[in-house]
Formats: C-alpha cells, structure tokens, sequence
C-alpha cells in the first residue's frame, strides 16, 4: 500500500513540474467526460474476477461534473452489475474531490483524485475511494479517461 501511495504522489508531482497552458481548461462548462477501466484475475482453483467498468460525465459548470458509472463484475460462479451516481469538483489544476453512491451495495463514498494527461484529451487517473460502510475497505483505482 506504501508503494502505490508513493507511486501517486510521485505520478502528482511530476504533472505540477510539466508546464502548463493556463489557458486550456479541461474542466469548463460542457465539456464530455468518458472513462474505463478493467481488471481480470484468475486464483488457481475454479474463482475467476472480471471486473468491467465504464462511465462518463458531463461538467454542469466550470469544474464541476456530474457522472455515471456502470460496472459488470465476474466472480466465476455469478455476475453482478452495478450503477454508481457520482459527482466531483476539481478543486486545483488536476486534482478533484467528490462523492457517490453505488446502487448495487447501497453505500455512499468520497473519493479524491488526480488527472495525468497523457495529451490534450486523454489521461490517466488514479484516484482513492473511502466508502462510509463499516464492511467496506478503501481502495485505489486508475481509469483510463478521456475529455471532449
């Protein structure tokens, strides 16, 4: 766990070096925002995970944006699927903090966050999820994201 906060702050830090044009804004009043991500393990028995996720969201105002997320999980022995209703506000350059709530569990979460741009239109974003659940673990995720 100390190894990927350490990567993030890392991946953060080197995004604040890069210039940037600070009049390009990502985050202005609509603007289209697309994500996915996915992972697939396999445990040497009869479990596999599949985990599906894409979404997208639209900015309401300049740095505020309203999204969806749809995600398909395969546990090996059933599926699930899952709606999450969210919401962030990008609060300096890159970096946001926001809320959810997942339909499929039935719990709200904040999550906080960081856009590296790869180019003008894409990025990769690795964000934290604490979940206001007392069976549910934080967790860190990277989507895939694009900005239109």
């Amino acid at each position: 766990m100390r190894k990927i906060l350490f990567v993030f702050a890392f991946l953060m830090a080197a995004n604040f070096v890069m210039a940037q044009d600070s009049d390009d804004n990502r985050f202005e009043m609509g603007t289209i925002y697309a994500n996915a991500s996915s992972n697939f393990s396999a445990i040497f028995s009869d479990e596999t995970l599949l985990n599906l996720n894409v979404g997208g969201g639209f900015f309401l105002m300049d740095n505020l944006m309203a999204g969806i997320n749809f995600s398909y999980i395969d546990f090996g022995f059933g599926d699930d699927t899952a709606i999450d209703l969210n919401a962030r506000y990008y609060i300096f350059d890159n970096i946001y903090a926001g809320a959810g709530y997942n339909t499929d569990s039935e719990v709200f979460y904040a999550r906080a966050g960081y856009n590296f741009f790869l180019n003008d239109t894409f990025s990769l974003e690795p964000s934290f999820v604490l979940p206001f659940d007392d069976g549910s673990d934080p967790s860190l995720s990277i989507f895939f994201s694009a900005f239109f």
